[in-house]
């Protein structure tokens, strides 16, 4: 994620992203189901967007480490970038 510049220095958790908070987020969306990974990182990040209006960039990629495809070894993934 990128934001704006404010402060030279942040020097306060309310400037900038929590990160335990945007893991819990995070866990909360994991274990919503959806059938597409695609559908799961655009939910992401409306919900980071919604909960943190600073950001202005967000970049995030979503790897299957099983996917179910018969017969194939690997990951398959999804990478999202929305520009707000």
């Amino acid at each position: 994620m990128s934001y704006e510049e404010g402060q030279e220095f942040i020097q306060s958790i309310e400037h900038t992203i929590n990160y335990a908070d945007l893991f819990e987020l995070l866990k909360q969306e994991f274990n919503t189901p959806v059938d597409l990974l695609e559908t799961l990182v655009i939910q992401i990040a409306a919900c980071i967007k919604k909960e943190y209006p600073i950001v202005k960039k967000i970049r995030m990629t979503v790897d299957k480490l099983h996917p179910p495809i018969s017969g194939f070894k690997g990951t398959v993934g999804v990478t999202y970038e929305k520009e707000y």
